[in-house]
């Protein structure tokens, strides 16, 4: 089951960070302007939204509160029940370590940076159950 977490982790972050229209979106705000640049961000995602990311993740929507961004995943073929404790550890540490990584490498995320945003990864399984939530802040991804 690791190895599969890891692959998965792997194109979910490819597929959001992808969103070359935010970047030069981005430039027409300045760093006051969180609020409406979060509706920007709200409405271009959400209109794409339910949006599969590859056979085993939906991306259901994102939602902007404060200095956060949070992207709500469905893993489609999963079942909360047939995870062991272990693997939900596991997908957490690697999702982590790759999300920290991305924001602090990849263009299309330097909204994050430029905004000190959290970014979350909110994950539910087939049935709507949540299995866990991955986070990076400010701190952590700009170490």
């Amino acid at each position: 089951m690791k190895k599969g977490l890891t692959i998965l982790v792997f194109l979910i972050i490819a597929a959001c960070g992808d969103n070359s229209n935010s970047v030069e979106q981005k430039n027409n705000y300045t760093n006051d302007d969180w609020e409406k640049y979060s509706m920007y961000i709200q409405n271009t995602f959400n209109a794409k939204c339910p949006m599969m990311l590859d056979k085993e993740t939906r991306l259901d929507n994102i939602v902007c509160l404060d200095k956060s961004v949070a992207y709500n995943y469905t893993l489609v073929n999963t079942l909360k029940s047939n995870l062991t404790d272990e693997d939900i550890l596991y997908f957490k540490i690697t999702q982590a370590k790759l999300m920290n990584n991305f924001v602090k490498t990849n263009p299309n995320m330097s909204y994050i940076k430029q905004f000190n945003l959290r970014l979350d990864y909110n994950y539910s399984d087939k049935d709507q159950k949540f299995i866990t939530t991955v986070s990076t802040t400010p701190k952590e991804y700009n170490n």
